[in-house]
């Protein structure tokens, strides 16, 4: 009896392991999409669209179809570890090392809890880096929300297979569309999938946390009020980086260009860049925030009423989500040697301080940040003041002046907008 028992109780817990690290038993792409076309929502969806269309309902089914297949993601442990391999190589080629903050949120969240994790969105090496980490780490990779515009020939398919699953821009005068997209996110967030979006919509092109935009994540509350057997985190990631693939990319639509569109081409172009230095990232994971915690704070008593149509209170519900998650977003924020330079620097007549002056000046924001600490979550940089600039000047940030009265540090000819970036990092902070 006594073995017994112990078979079960292993059982259920490398069951719970297995799930951590590779998911839940995921059926084959074509059967989700047969439970996605079939559900109460969609079927509804299908019918008026052939009414308003004025097409038959077979016609309508095949629409849905056809979106279906272009959301759904294919996702293939294989192709999973396959794609960290190559990655493992790539951050060694970019990066001097990934700094990883708080891991341990995530192995405080009990199993069997859905978890939604909603980065920082600075560069497209975002959710690459972050799937990275968390496989590295013993945890599944999540399925990710990646917009359409990423769909492209070879790209699309392998990001497919490892869990992205694509949106478009949006669903404006497509309710058929929405309607499909919205009963997938579903079966994902029911069959317990980590999911992983930017909640500020687009990268952000000048550093600073974007306000959020509430249409997917009024979905997964939406979603959750719907269906909540299995409870729902949100963990806030932030991604912090020292120097940015994008950043020359950035400061041209800054300046007034057009956003170029991604292709496959331009993906090849950058493997260039592979040859240069960026420092290192930084990944911290903030304070999670419990969904259903959050519901009952803001309407108490909504479990019970979430029967009743809750289009009347989930908007608000919303917004006040997204705004608490840009906060927590925030307060996880990293202060690394690249913005405490660009912090100081440039706030100096023609960006240029006596190598002395500027010591001091970096010591005072460090003691600033060490006496009023912004958030628990905040991480300080652990470097001295002139270990600090040493790291700025290697990375090409800044270079030394020889003076008979004392060196001058200044920034290089061509990097204060770029430096500008890095400031707004952690401008908050500070004011």
């Amino acid at each position: 009896q006594a073995q017994r028992k112990l078979s079960r109780v292993l059982r259920v817990h490398f069951r719970r392991q297995r799930e951590m690290a590779i998911g839940p038993a995921l059926s084959h792409r074509n059967t989700q999409i047969e439970t996605v076309l079939t559900s109460a929502s969609v079927c509804q969806a299908i019918a008026a669209e052939a009414d308003s269309r004025s097409i038959s309902v077979e016609q309508a089914e095949i629409r849905a179809r056809r979106f279906a297949l272009e959301i759904a993601s294919d996702y293939t442990y294989g192709a999973v570890r396959a794609l960290g391999l190559f990655l493992s190589w790539m951050w060694t080629r970019l990066y001097d090392g990934i700094e990883i903050y708080n891991l341990d949120v995530l192995t405080r969240i009990a199993p069997g809890q859905g978890i939604v994790y909603v980065p920082a969105h600075r560069s497209h090496v975002d959710y690459l880096l972050l799937s990275y980490l968390l496989h590295k780490n013993g945890f599944m990779a999540p399925h990710i929300a990646a917009g359409a515009n990423l769909n492209m020939p070879l790209v699309g398919p392998l990001l497919r297979r490892c869990g992205a699953f694509f949106l478009r821009r949006t669903f404006k005068g497509e309710p058929l569309y929405a309607a499909v997209f919205h009963e997938y996110l579903h079966l994902m967030m029911v069959r317990g999938f980590p999911l992983e979006y930017f909640i500020e919509g687009g990268r952000s092109r000048n550093g600073r946390t974007l306000t959020p935009k509430a249409g997917i994540l009024g979905m997964t509350v939406r979603s959750f009020i719907r269906e909540h057997e299995r409870p729902l985190v949100f963990v806030p990631v932030y991604l912090g980086y020292e120097k940015l693939i994008e950043g020359r990319t950035y400061l041209r639509e800054l300046s007034g260009k057009p956003k170029q569109k991604e292709s496959l081409l331009v993906v090849l172009k950058s493997a260039r860049h592979l040859k240069r230095v960026f420092g290192k990232v930084h990944v911290n994971f903030g304070e999670p925030l419990v969904l259903a915690d959050f519901l009952e704070q803001h309407r108490p008593g909504w479990a019970q009423q979430s029967l009743s149509n809750p289009a009347d209170w989930s908007r608000e519900a919303t917004f006040g989500a997204a705004s608490e998650l840009a906060r927590r977003l925030n307060s996880a924020a990293v202060v690394n040697p690249v913005t405490l330079v660009a912090l100081t620097l440039l706030s100096t007549p023609r960006h240029a301080a006596d190598e002395q002056v500027l010591y001091r000046q970096l010591e005072h924001c460090q003691a600033l940040l060490a006496e009023v600490p912004y958030a628990p979550e905040t991480v300080p940089c652990p470097l001295d003041a002139r270990q600090i600039v040493a790291y700025v000047e290697r990375l090409g940030f800044a270079e030394r002046l020889a003076h008979p009265l004392g060196d001058l540090i200044r920034v290089k000819e061509g990097e204060a907008p770029l430096l500008a970036y890095f400031r707004n990092n952690i401008l908050h902070i500070f004011c």
